[in-house]
């Protein structure tokens, strides 16, 4: 038996006598006398009081089972595909469940596609000299230090070796490495081709996958996870969305994977109680997320009494809407496009520097903005160059083809404007201020934007994309341990259950008060690996 299961026994045990006390107690207070308990002697009495006390879940499990694996696997993002390779390679027998049709239609392909790691091949080859302590200091920064120390840890202690891992997996990896301050003060992040998203770490892990033969049930959602009177995990109910459904036995482990709060405005009001004004005040929410993630991880948690975090607020004026059935598969993020576009919001007015990242309504940056939405304004110039091209024409591609109105065109600034019922003076004025910086080195301007390298806002026609509020990562999510173990509401391991990806981001990134730019995929990705290892040295179910 290792350290760990002889600790967890330990400690269900001491739980067990703690419970016994309590049940005693409640018995005198109750009115049970020592005659009471002479009538079939102490130690049946007390036996009896502790078969009276339910567990705090429905602790009913399936008479019969319509499969069986050593592991299985709930949510096929970059944790649940990382947690599914590894255990395969650990001799594991897997099955993975993941809501999404395939494997890369998952939230790391739509993120930013960082993911960052100490100690690389690639940090070796560009002669960057990085420190894990120094890691560990710049996550627990980031998140204000009110992350787990030891998980953050145990996260940045494997990172490096994950990166190299998933190159070694074939993953298109970038040969560069980058500096993102604040959140990093030793250049770190990596990125695949093709740059901007997660598409090629996702596509490495599905050339694995399928090179393993390690089984996925496509299009199927996980709906509960069974808890039994013991307190361990022993499978899960899916149901796939041709409606068919599957108990699911696990001998040794779940990884749960299943991403955060998605795109569910209900579940976010829940677990984020500062976002409730996005339902009162927003013109329109868009996600960011797959159109399948919707909280299932926090809902399935709650009912077997797991812990779960609340989240920090994560949500802006940074997603386009383009369509009406799915999240917003655009998002114009400014800060990488610093030249000849401007944001002004309802009023017609610029508000913001639109070259940073200060986008996101937060605790620390509140940019509120009325109705909270704005049109980023470019000219045809723009939408010609390389950076129109990269972040603006897919956008209007797809927004056009679905027929949608958050892209519009016009041959003047002010027809524009009236277009999107913007006050036409207002936008003018906004459009000629910024044209007065352009070509002028040093300038700030009143919102403290100094990129002016690109052209005047002048060559017709002009263009104009709503910007609406936009929901991000939830970085809340479930109590882990440094070996990825799921804690109850005492603190408690909930035995054979494991957890990785945003379903767990809270122990690593706290507060969230800076971004740890790589930090989720690189969390999900290293705590899929953890949780792995941990279900391959589970003793199994009987």
């Amino acid at each position: 038996m290792s350290e760990e299961l002889s600790r967890r026994s330990f400690i269900r045990g001491g739980a067990a006598a703690v419970a016994a006390t309590a049940v005693g107690a409640a018995g005198v207070l109750s009115g049970c006398s020592s005659q009471d308990l002479s009538a079939t002697g102490p130690a049946e009495s007390q036996a009896n009081e502790n078969s009276k006390v339910p567990p705090a879940w429905d602790a009913t499990v399936p008479e019969t089972w319509d499969r069986e694996v050593e592991m299985l696997v709930l949510g096929c993002g970059i944790a649940g595909a990382c947690g599914a390779v590894e255990g395969y390679d650990l001799g594991l027998d897997v099955l993975v469940v993941d809501a999404a049709p395939t494997i890369t239609e998952c939230c790391c392909t739509q993120s930013g596609g960082a993911l960052c790691g100490c100690g690389t091949r690639i940090q070796e080859d560009f002669g960057v000299t990085d420190d894990v302590e120094v890691m560990i200091q710049d996550v627990r920064n980031d998140g204000g230090d009110l992350g787990d120390p030891e998980v953050i840890r145990a996260f940045c202690e494997l990172s490096g070796e994950t990166v190299d891992w998933l190159e070694d997996l074939g993953c298109d990896v970038i040969q560069n490495v980058s500096l993102n301050e604040p959140s990093h003060t030793i250049a770190r992040t990596y990125n695949t081709n093709p740059p901007g998203n997660g598409l090629g770490w996702m596509e490495g892990l599905q050339g694995a996958i399928e090179e393993r033969g390690i089984e996925v049930l496509s299009d199927t959602r996980a709906q509960k996870l069974y808890r039994d009177a013991d307190g361990v995990v022993v499978g899960a109910h899916v149901e796939a969305k041709s409606g068919e459904t599957l108990d699911i036995r696990a001998t040794k482990g779940v990884l749960l994977a299943v991403g955060g709060l998605g795109n569910n405005v209900d579940m976010w009001n829940k677990h984020c109680l500062t976002m409730k004004e996005l339902s009162s005040e927003a013109k329109r929410i868009v996600g960011a997320a797959p159109a399948d993630v919707q909280g299932d991880g926090y809902r399935m948690l709650e009912e077997i009494n797991g812990y779960c975090y609340p989240s920090p607020p994560n949500y802006g004026p940074g997603g386009v809407a383009v369509s009406n059935d799915g999240p917003a598969s655009g998002i114009l993020l400014p800060f990488n496009w610093k030249d000849s576009l401007i944001e002004v919001n309802k009023d017609g007015k610029r508000f913001n520097d639109e070259s940073s990242f200060h986008v996101f309504y937060d605790l620390k940056t509140p940019l509120k903005q009325p109705e909270m939405w704005h049109v980023c304004i470019f000219d045809e110039t723009a939408r010609l160059g390389q950076n129109g091209q990269t972040n603006a024409q897919p956008i209007i591609d797809e927004a056009t083809a679905n027929g949608m109105d958050s892209v519009k065109t016009a041959d003047t600034i002010e027809e524009l404007a009236e277009m999107f019922g913007l006050p036409a003076d207002a936008v003018r004025a906004s459009v000629d201020e910024f044209n007065s910086y352009i070509g002028k080195t040093g300038e700030t301007d009143p919102y403290g934007r100094t990129a002016f390298e690109g052209q005047k806002i002048e060559t017709p026609p002009f263009w104009g994309i709503e910007e609406n509020a936009i929901i991000g990562t939830s970085k809340g999510g479930s109590k882990v341990n440094p070996q990825a173990q799921v804690l109850d509401r005492h603190g408690e391991v909930i035995t054979h259950l494991y957890a990785a990806g945003e379903i767990a981001f809270f122990p690593t990134s706290g507060n969230a008060a800076i971004h740890i730019v790589g930090g989720c995929n690189g969390s999900g990705a290293n705590f899929g690996r953890i949780a792995a290892r941990g279900i391959a040295e589970e003793t199994a179910l009987a």
